[in-house]
């Protein structure tokens, strides 16, 4: 990687893609990165896979002012990664310049996960704006498919190809960035089990969700967290969608799917993306699905907003 005199000089977020080929320059390059923020005393956060996490972490012994994040824990949803991961360590170092290295997307991430890493990405330029910061994602172009590669410079404010300079990136535009944000959704599977609801039937949709989670063989613990998250998202949707709303479940080969849609015009896009404060009403029932849920993706047009929930089925 180039020195630091390459990236802009900014008291705000500066979000940098960085394209790589070969996994030894990557090493080096992330090296070199961590102890340039290492010598100028700012808190360093590296959140990748377990593979180049503890790569990394052999090659800085002693690092006190680094933190490491298993990307493929912590990111399983990544819904997840801005309010517990990115925001909470910011949190964690009020008034310091932090420097991260964040890698959401990885060739074995599940293509029902993916669009919610691109929705990450384009929310993190958003959510971090003001935060002093310098945050380097690196991507794999040898092993990752063209698309990821596209989506990635649409949003990266900052570009870096192997180890050559930091520059502005001219693909990143207010308009682009907005379409990678609001992904549409797949429609449910023909033989999805559906239900209409309203403000009397939140108990009958989670004796609903219970019967169905036993079926697709959760566990009792996730049989609770599939309640609980449809519950957040049908109350949420008949307090501010109209009254109404509509649930649908399917299984799938790995996960039982659970979908709400209602009239609710789709609101903040950072509504449940940080962590909220103690006083703060706005976004906590988001926060919370993204927490309990296994991956959640929500799309919003004029005519609704969805929030459809993935729980892992055992085994």
């Amino acid at each position: 990687m180039s020195g630091a005199e390459d990236w802009p000089e900014s008291g705000r977020l500066t979000h940098v893609g960085m394209f790589y080929q070969d996994h030894t320059d990557l090493l080096k390059s992330s090296q070199r990165y961590v102890q340039e923020g290492m010598e100028a005393h700012e808190p360093v956060l590296i959140a990748q896979p377990p593979g180049q996490l503890n790569r990394l972490r052999q090659m800085l012994p002693g690092a006190k002012e680094v933190t490491y994040v298993d990307m493929a824990i912590a990111g399983r949803n990544p819904g997840r990664i801005l309010p517990w991961v990115m925001h909470d360590f910011i949190l964690k170092h009020p008034g310091r310049r932090v420097r991260i290295v964040g890698e959401p997307v990885w060739p074995s991430r599940s293509k029902s996960a993916y669009p919610a890493c691109v929705q990450y990405e384009g929310l993190l330029n958003l959510a971090l704006e003001p935060v002093d910061a310098q945050v380097l994602c690196p991507y794999d172009v040898t092993r990752l498919p063209p698309r990821a590669i596209d989506d990635s410079h649409v949003t990266h404010p900052f570009v870096q190809y192997g180890t050559g300079p930091v520059r502005p990136n001219e693909e990143y535009t207010p308009t682009a960035l907005a379409a990678a944000i609001d992904q549409p959704l797949e429609p449910p599977p023909p033989g999805a089990a559906w239900t209409t609801f309203g403000w009397n039937d939140l108990r009958l949709l989670r004796d609903q969700v219970e019967v169905r989670g036993v079926s697709a063989g959760l566990t009792p613990h996730q049989v609770a967290a599939a309640k609980l998250a449809v519950t957040e998202a049908a109350s949420n949707a008949v307090r501010h969608g109209g009254g109404t709303g509509t649930l649908r479940i399917w299984p799938e080969a790995e996960h039982l799917v659970f979908d709400v849609h209602s009239a609710l015009p789709l609101g903040d896009p950072l509504a449940g993306r940080l962590q909220p404060t103690a006083d703060s009403t706005n976004g906590r029932g988001l926060t919370l699905i993204n927490h309990v849920c296994d991956l959640v993706r929500l799309h919003g047009r004029e005519l609704g907003t969805t929030i459809r929930m993935w729980l892992a089925r055992p085994g």
